[in-house]
């Protein structure tokens, strides 16, 4: 028998209402929390199906946990990346995707960081329109899903050439292996990119890289010129090579024995992420990055048969390069070529260039048919020539130089002013110089450079100043006791955090 009690309950709650709500509310819902609302073009959240079958234990769970993440990942990056790294391109261009295989990392991990890594770094875009062509290869900027930028090297193997072009390939894959181990040596050294791993995309070998934000110093000097010549302040080069020299005695310390070998400004890069470049040349410090290992070399290693295969010296800037660089017919220059004793050579002359707007030889001289090697091993480097001694017009190089003009303001007589920037600027050339001989035993190490420079950087107003006074500006040499002044250490570049 139908109970009426039971029959009328169900009939309020079809119509929303309770027995003790009253007439006027009678077909309202009651108050609650609202129930979440899925936004449009949403999937509705599926239930969780309970798997069906034995129990699966733990570690067989998150095993399964740990496939579904990496496809979660790859996936991730697929789409993800596709819309975020396509709208940060200028002009609305769109990146290739690009699936690093065999990725290799620089350093062992545990099982969860190096998942992190193959997160990270699995899936790239690759901007083909930010490239440019670095020693062994091509360099491409790249971000990863999570917009994170990097630098990948991708070797380019040299269409023609002597020989075999099967060996040839082999060759330049074993330099591009050589140039992996060097950065790898560097691994976490403050000054150099960070390398992150190498591996394969579409079937070339790859390196993996920080991506450095910033311009190269070739580029830098002519923005920090004080004349027309692209000359810089003495004090601005002197600044610049105390802290490239600086990297070199950090190399030499982590790495020893390693060498670069094809220092130039265009191997050196003024980082600008943390500080604008003017920013740092007013600070008096600069965030250098030396980049492209191509063409380094172990001390402790015989050097690798690309120069044997080409027959020629691998890399190697004539303009910067020490003579033994630029000759295969020494006996000893094999041994000769993979000394730091090089990049003291090419650094000094870098340093060189800044302060006079041209490198130490002029190689393509009108006239000139001597090679690099004999112009450098039968000539002396040209007498440093910088702005204050070029400039017809000394006031308008001292306005480019505001820490110098200070230490000039009680300057009376220009020939006076001319004779006291001489006697400080020829403290640069007494540093610098002695680096630029024929003989690698000869020439001073990178400390020594480093300490000259810093003592230079720190005591050049107060050599303004003591010239002008009547004194004797005490010119110490490089590495020397430093002079007593006024000069104030300049503040260090912040660190990226």
């Amino acid at each position: 028998m139908r109970n009426p009690r039971l029959s009328a309950k169900n009939e309020r709650r079809r119509r929303g209402c309770t027995s003790q709500a009253p007439p006027a509310l009678r077909g309202l819902r009651p108050l609650g929390p609202p129930r979440p609302r899925i936004p449009a073009g949403r999937a509705r959240p599926r239930r969780l199906a309970l798997p069906e079958g034995p129990p699966v234990s733990g570690e067989e769970l998150r095993a399964r946990e740990g496939e579904g993440a990496r496809a979660d990942g790859r996936r991730a990056s697929e789409e993800g990346l596709a819309g975020s790294a396509a709208a940060s391109v200028p002009g609305g261009g769109a990146w290739r995707l690009a699936y690093v295989t065999d990725l290799e990392l620089p350093h062992p991990l545990d099982a969860a960081g190096r998942d992190a890594c193959l997160r990270r770094l699995s899936a790239l875009f690759l901007d083909d329109a930010c490239a440019r062509r670095g020693g062994l290869g091509r360099v491409t900027r790249a971000v990863n899903a999570t917009g994170e930028p990097f630098a990948v090297k991708a070797l380019v193997l040299p269409d023609d050439g002597p020989g075999d072009p099967a060996r040839r390939a082999e060759i330049v894959r074993r330099a591009f292996d050589e140039e992996y181990e060097s950065q790898r040596r560097l691994v976490g050294l403050e000054g150099f990119p960070q390398l992150y791993g190498r591996g394969m995309v579409d079937g070339k070998p790859v390196i993996i890289m920080e991506w450095v934000e910033g311009e190269t110093l070739e580029h830098a000097a002519r923005a920090l010129a004080v004349d027309d010549d692209g000359r810089l302040s003495p004090l601005t080069a002197a600044r610049l090579g105390r802290d490239l020299f600086e990297l070199l005695v950090r190399m030499d310390q982590k790495a020893g024995g390693l060498a670069h070998r094809d220092l130039s400004p265009a191997n050196v890069m003024v980082r600008t992420r943390e500080l604008p470049l003017a920013d740092q040349a007013e600070a008096g410090a600069f965030d250098l990055r030396i980049v492209d290992f191509g063409s380094s070399a172990l001390a402790q290693r015989r050097e690798t048969s690309l120069t044997e295969g080409f027959g020629a010296p691998r890399g190697a800037t004539p303009d910067y390069a020490p003579p033994e660089m630029l000759t295969d017919d020494v006996p000893q220059a094999p041994h000769a070529r993979v000394s730091p004793a090089v990049d003291v050579y090419a650094a000094a002359s870098v340093v060189y260039g800044l302060a006079c707007g041209r490198p130490p030889f002029d190689l393509g001289a009108e006239g000139e048919v001597r090679s690099p090697y004999r112009c450098k091993t039968e000539d002396a480097p040209a007498p440093l020539r910088t702005a204050h001694d070029a400039a017809p017009d000394l006031a308008a190089v001292l306005r480019r130089e505001p820490e110098v003009a200070a230490a000039a303001a009680s300057a009376s007589d220009e020939g006076l002013l001319r004779a006291a920037l001489a006697s400080a600027d020829a403290r640069l050339g007494a540093v610098i110089l002695p680096c630029l001989v024929v003989d690698q035993a000869a020439r001073p190490s990178a400390v020594t450079v480093r300490d000259g420079l810093a003592a230079l950087c720190r005591d050049y107003a107060d050599l303004v100043r003591r010239a002008l006074g009547g004194g004797t500006p005490d010119l110490a040499p490089a590495g020397g006791a430093p002079c007593d002044g006024g000069g104030v250490r300049p503040p260090r570049i912040p660190r990226a955090r």
